[in-house]
């Protein structure tokens, strides 16, 4: 679907919410590569909660997020930069009270809190070679780990990116490319666009995707109308495929949660090297699905708009 559109055109879809969700998740939208003369790296702090939403199937539940990551970037030598990025989140989900009698299979429903506390661990080393000043080939490894506490099944996922950078000029900075990542308990690897850009509108308006080398991410619209200040308006997909419990209903079964936020932020630029940001806006086409172990759909559902409050500070050494 999205593959068939042009690059510029597909971006602009997504950043008012014309493209559905499917089409969303098989594309990874990465920040851009900065140039590093030196060594630095970067240090954030993250939490998210997402409101109570009644869920079309039976029950409701909320969300909270925490997060921490770490980034660090360098030069090899003149012509090649390496880059490393890491990062921990967990996500409690409450489910309120569990409703077994209502289950006509307590394994396939929401109403007998089928997950609670999932742990993510992301790892991505990645490099790239300057082909000339303007032209960028990157590439990236990321791998992942993500399953609720006391789980016995494979729950790691790898694979590589590669895209090709260009400076267009020197207000514009786009990047195409693909990747190709393993699922759990899914036979055929997922293969998607990975794209980037980073658009100074103008001296003070910039538009610009922020995300790993994973499927999803956002694009955002930033105004900025002096250093200590910023606005930021986004939208974007989340995709978390998760290994539960083995002393569980469902003994190490698979879960997903998708979403799409829509947020209104600000950023406060209290120093060159520290930020901290807020935002606040909507969830909205979220679904959860429960599998088996071997990944086969139990049930799904969707789930209301659910309100969303996000804060992270980011401290650069």
């Amino acid at each position: 679907m999205i593959r068939r559109l042009g690059p510029g055109l597909a971006l602009a879809l997504l950043a008012t919410g014309i493209l559905p969700p499917p089409a969303l998740g098989q594309v990874a939208l990465p920040s851009t590569e900065r140039s590093a003369p030196e060594w630095d790296s970067d240090f954030a702090v993250a939490g998210q909660y997402q409101k109570g939403a009644s869920l079309d199937a039976e029950g409701s539940f909320e969300s909270m997020q925490y997060q921490a990551a770490a980034w660090a970037e360098g030069p090899l030598t003149e012509t090649i930069q390496l880059n490393f990025e890491a990062s921990y989140t967990y996500t409690d989900y409450d489910f309120g009270p569990a409703s077994p009698g209502s289950c006509g299979n307590p394994a396939a429903c929401f109403a007998n809190n089928p997950w609670q506390g999932i742990n993510r661990l992301d790892l991505s080393p990645g490099a790239s070679l300057a082909i000339t000043p303007a032209i960028k080939l990157r590439l990236s490894f990321p791998i992942r780990w993500n399953a609720e506490g006391n789980s016995e099944g494979n729950a790691i996922t790898g694979g590589i990116v590669t895209q090709l950078q260009w400076q267009i000029s020197p207000r514009l900075v786009v990047g195409l490319g693909v990747g190709v990542v393993s699922q759990i308990e899914e036979e055929d690897t997922r293969v998607y666009p990975a794209i980037s850009l980073d658009w100074k509108m103008a001296s003070n308006l910039r538009l610009r995707t922020r995300g790993g080398p994973y499927q999803g991410g956002e694009i955002a619209l930033i105004w900025s109308p002096s250093d200590f200040f910023q606005g930021i308006l986004s939208a974007g997909y989340e995709r978390q495929r998760f290994r539960l419990a083995n002393s569980g209903l469902n003994p190490d079964g698979i879960a997903e949660a998708t979403s799409v936020p829509l947020l209104v932020g600000l950023e406060f630029g209290f120093t060159s090297r520290l930020k901290i940001v807020a935002e606040g806006g909507m969830a909205v086409s979220g679904e959860l699905r429960i599998e088996d172990h071997r990944g086969l759909l139990l049930t799904s559902s969707a789930y209301d708009s659910a309100g969303l409050l996000r804060g992270y500070f980011r401290y650069t050494f």
